[in-house]
């Protein structure tokens, strides 16, 4: 049993009887929801991955306000 700091991977909520089940009665395929998921995942990765490195290349001798300033006033 999982205590509430523990967090649900993918795998063991697609393994679990009860969203099983639950997916059958919605004529959900696994396989497919399973394979949409981690793309979405990834997806959101490479996004705030390029925020950050963004952020990273701001970071120089001006504030992160200055820039932000600038690309507001544009």
């Amino acid at each position: 049993m999982k205590t509430a700091s523990q967090e649900l991977t993918l795998s063991s909520a697609l393994a679990d009887p009860l969203i099983r089940t639950l997916m059958a009665a919605d004529n959900v395929d696994p396989v497919k929801l399973e394979s949409m998921l981690r793309r979405i995942a990834e997806e959101v990765t490479l996004g705030l991955q390029r925020r950050s490195r963004n952020v990273l290349a701001l970071s120089g001798t001006r504030t992160l306000g200055a820039h932000i300033a600038e690309a507001c006033s544009g």
